[in-house]
C-alpha cells in the first residue's frame, strides 16, 4: 500500500523534496501530494501535511481511484484518531469504508481497514471484536506481502488475546511483531508505532522485564533519528515510566523535559503524558510548585494528572481532598492494570490520612474506603499475576492494619510488601514500605527493628533524592530517638502512642528556642516537604528571603540539611 508508509530520506532530503514540490504545488498529481505530504509530515508540518494528503485524497477520487483514496483517508483517520480529534476521525474512517466496498474483495485497503476497526473495538473494551477484525488484517497483509499490515495487527491481535485473558498467547504476538521492529523488516512510521504500542502495553500490565527490554532496544532506534520526531519523544515517554520505577530520577527528569520538547513541536496534545511524568519527578523531590505547574499543562493537553496530583494535595495536609480526587479518577481513568493499581495504592493512602484514625475518633467512611481500594488490589493481584501489584496490595494492606491498630500484622505486610519490591529493583516503593515497618515495629514495642527500618529507608530516600520523604522519615526516627518504646496503653494503640511522643518531647532538655516567630513558620512548612518557592507563595515572601530564613535556621539548629533541621525540631518540640 505505498504512501502510508513510504522509508524516508534523511531530514534535508525531505526538506529538499518539500520545497521542490511546493514549488509546483497546482501541478501535482496525487502521488505528489502523497509525497509531499510525507515530506511536511517528517519535517513536523502536520498540519500542512494533512492538507497536503487532503489535496491527494480529492486527486485520486477525481480520477476513479478507490484504492489510494482508502489509503490516504486511512492515514487522516489515524492522525486525528491520535489525537482526540474523534469526530473528525470517525468521519474519515466511514469514507475509507466506501472506497473500500466499491474496490476488489480482498485488497490490501479492506486489510488497513480492518486493521484500524481492531484498534478501535480495543479502545471501546471489545476484544472479542478486535480479534476478529486484526485477524482479517493479518490475513490480507500474509496476501498481499505487507509487513507494516502484519506488525499492525500482530499487535492488535496480541492486545485483544491479553484482555480475553490469554497472556502467553498474547505476549507472543506482541514479541513476534517486535522481531519484525529489530530486524529492520518495517517502515520507519511503523517500527516507531509498534515500538509504543508494545513498551505501552508491556508496562500497563506489569511486565516490566519485557518493557525495559523492548524500552531499551526502542531507545537505541530513536538515536538514530533526528530530535523532534514524533515516535522518539512517544518511546522516550515509556523509557522514562520505567526510570522512574528503578529509581533512576535524575536522568528521567532529562529525558521528560526532552519528551516535553519534541512531543510538543510536533503537536502538543502528545505531550501531555511527558508533562505529568515531569510533575512527578518534581513532586517526588520536593519541587512541589514547578510539579503543580506540569500537572496544569498535561491537564491542558487533555490528561488527567492522577495520581501525581491527589498526592502532592496529600502532601500539602489535604487528605480529604486527595481522597475525593482519587475516587473520582478511578471511576473514569484507564482500567489498564499497572496505572489502575496506582490509583488505588494512593487512595489507600490518601483515605487513611483523611480517616484521622485514633480510639473513637475514625471516620469509617473513608477506611472502608481504604479497605474496598485493598480489596480490589488484591483482585488485580489475582487476575494478572503480577509481583508488583502483588507488592502493593501487601503493601497498602499492611498501611490499614497499622493505621487501625494492629501492627503486628501490618509488620507482616510491609516486610512481605518490601522483601517483593527489592527483588523487583522498584526502591522509591521499597522504602515507603520500610518507613511503615519502622512504625509498625515502633508500635509493637521494638525499637531496634523500628531504627533499622527507618534508617534503610531514609537512606534510599536520600540516594533517589526524594527530599519531603526524607523530612518525614527522619522527623519519624528522631521521635523514636526521643521515645523508643510506648509506656501507655496497647503496643498496637495509635493515641497512646502519640501521646508517648509528646510525653517524651515535653521531658527533654528543655532548650530556650533561638527561631524568631517567622522562622518557626518556615520550618514548618519545610517539615511538611514544601521547597523554598512552595513557602514563599504560601506566605508571600520572595524565594531569596525564604533561603535565608532556611540558612538562619540551620545554623541556629546546628543542622546540616533540611531534613536535620526538622528532625531537631521535633525532638525540641519545636514544631508539632
Amino acid at each position: 500500500m505505498v504512501g502510508i508508509h513510504r522509508r524516508p530520506e534523511p531530514h534535508a532530503t525531505w526538506e529538499a523534496a518539500g520545497t521542490e514540490l511546493e514549488a509546483r504545488f497546482d501541478e501535482l498529481s496525487g502521488e505528489e501530494l502523497e509525497l509531499l505530504a510525507d515530506a511536511r509530515f517528517w519535517t513536523d508540518r502536520i498540519e500542512e501535511s494533512n492538507s497536503a494528503r487532503r489535496a491527494a485524497y480529492r486527486s485520486f477520487v477525481a480520477a476513479g481511484d478507490d484504492e489510494s483514496a482508502a489509503r490516504c483517508t486511512w492515514r487522516l483517520f489515524y492522525e486525528h484518531y491520535l489525537v482526540g480529534e474523534t469526530a473528525v476521525a470517525n468521519g474519515w474512517l466511514e469514507r475509507c469504508r466506501r472506497h473500500v466496498d466499491s474496490g476488489p474483495d480482498g485488497s490490501l485497503s479492506a486489510g488497513w481497514l480492518a486493521a484500524a476497526e481492531a484498534d478501535i473495538a480495543l479502545h471501546r473494551g471489545d476484544p472479542e471484536t478486535a480479534l476478529a477484525r486484526a485477524g482479517r488484517a493479518r490475513r490480507l497483509a500474509t496476501t498481499h506481502g505487507d509487513a507494516d499490515l502484519s506488525a499492525m495487527a500482530l499487535v492488535a491481535e496480541g492486545c485483544a488475546q491479553l484482555d480475553l485473558g490469554r497472556e502467553q498467547v498474547g505476549f507472543g504476538l506482541l514479541d513476534e511483531a517486535m522481531v519484525a521492529v529489530i530486524n529492520s523488516e518495517l517502515e520507519p512510521l511503523f517500527t516507531g508505532w509498534v515500538f509504543c504500542n508494545v513498551i505501552a502495553t508491556c508496562y500497563g500490565r506489569c511486565d516490566l522485564r519485557r518493557a525495559a527490554e523492548w524500552s531499551s532496544a526502542a531507545m537505541k532506534w530513536c538515536d538514530t533519528l533526528r530530535e523532534g520526531l514524533l515516535w522518539p519523544g512517544l518511546c522516550r515517554v515509556y523509557s522514562v515510566e520505567l526510570a522512574c520505577l528503578r529509581g533512576d530520577w535524575r536522568a528521567a527528569e532529562a529525558e521528560a523535559r526532552r519528551a516535553c520538547h519534541e512531543l510538543t513541536s510536533h503537536d502538543a496534545r502528545y505531550a501531555a503524558n511527558a508533562f505529568y511524568l515531569v510533575g512527578e519527578l518534581c513532586r517526588l523531590t520536593g519541587a512541589w510548585s514547578e510539579a503543580l505547574d506540569a500537572y496544569m499543562r498535561a491537564h491542558e493537553l487533555g490528561y488527567l494528572p492522577q495520581p501525581g496530583l491527589a498526592l502532592l494535595r496529600l502532601g500539602q495536609g489535604r487528605a480529604a481532598d486527595a481522597a475525593a480526587a482519587l475516587r473520582s479518577a478511578l471511576a473514569t481513568g484507564s482500567s489498564a492494570p499497572l496505572p489502575r493499581a496506582q490509583l488505588l495504592v494512593a487512595l489507600v493512602e490518601a483515605a487513611v490520612a483523611a480517616a484521622g484514625i485514633g480510639p473513637g475518633d475514625a471516620d469509617e467512611e473513608w477506611l472502608d474506603l481504604a479497605r474496598e481500594a485493598v480489596d480490589e488490589l488484591d483482585g488485580l493481584h489475582r487476575s494478572t499475576g503480577s509481583r508488583l501489584i502483588g507488592a502493593l496490595a501487601a503493601g497498602s494492606r499492611g498501611r490499614v492494619l497499622l493505621a487501625t491498630g494492629d501492627p503486628r500484622e501490618a509488620l507482616g505486610g510491609c516486610r512481605e510488601a518490601a522483601d517483593r519490591l527489592r527483588q523487583l529493583d522498584v526502591p522509591y516503593e521499597r522504602a515507603r514500605q520500610q518507613e511503615l515497618a519502622g512504625l509498625a515495629a515502633q508500635r509493637l514495642g521494638d525499637a531496634e527493628t523500628a531504627k533499622l527500618e527507618l534508617t534503610s529507608a531514609i537512606a534510599d530516600f536520600e540516594r533517589l533524592g526524594a527530599e519531603p520523604d526524607v523530612v518525614r522519615a527522619t522527623a519519624l526516627l528522631a521521635r523514636l530517638d526521643a521515645n523508643p518504646t510506648p509506656t501507655t496503653g496497647d503496643a498496637g494503640d495509635r493515641s497512646a502512642v502519640d501521646d508517648d511522643l509528646d510525653d517524651a518531647s515535653d521531658s527533654l532538655e528543655d532548650e530556650t528556642t533561638p527561631l524568631t516567630e517567622r522562622e518557626v513558620e518556615v520550618l514548618r512548612l519545610v517539615a511538611e516537604g514544601c521547597t523554598n518557592r512552595d513557602i514563599a507563595d504560601r506566605l508571600t515572601l520572595s524565594p531569596h528571603t525564604v533561603a535565608r530564613h532556611v540558612s538562619n535556621i540551620r545554623a541556629k539548629l546546628g543542622a546540616s540539611s533540611r531534613a536535620a533541621a526538622t528532625a531537631v525540631a521535633y525532638g525540641r518540640g519545636l514544631i508539632d
